[in-house]
């Protein structure tokens, strides 16, 4: 009986990043991102400020069980779209917007976005993992 008990526990453990993952927004692409959506969902399962942070910052196995999990649908990103990014040179967690000039370009083999900065006549090459579709 206890081993059933143990069992069921375990179960109902291991399924709660797949809970997590489920209600995340798709799409997202840089883990940041990620990351900011699993502190959301777990808001809105109920769990406190303090029960969020112990899933981001002591269960070390929290974060990426969660990603595992996670069903990315690949969003496109084609010219023309308003996307985000954080920039390499400004603050953390400052994020930036831009519509995409051209999806095909490469720098040192790494695949990335030129994009027009909003509000700018600046243009910015930017990996294509670090950037997402601005809402």
């Amino acid at each position: 009986m206890i081993k059933e008990t143990n069992t069921t526990k375990e179960n109902k453990m291991s399924y709660y990043p797949q809970t997590v993952a489920s209600q995340m927004d798709k799409g997202l692409t840089t883990e940041s991102d990620k990351i900011t959506e699993i502190a959301n969902v777990l808001r809105k399962l109920g769990n406190s400020r303090r029960e969020v942070s112990y899933y981001l910052n002591v269960d070390e196995d929290f974060i990426s069980d969660v990603l595992s999990c996670y069903k990315e649908k690949k969003m496109s990103i084609q010219v023309g779209d308003k996307v985000k990014w954080s920039h390499s040179f400004q603050a953390l967690n400052q994020q930036c917007l831009g519509h995409v000039v051209s999806t095909h370009m490469k720098v040192m083999g790494n695949p990335c976005f030129l994009i027009q900065e909003c509000g700018d006549t600046r243009q910015t090459m930017v990996s294509k993992d670090k950037v997402s579709k601005a809402s």
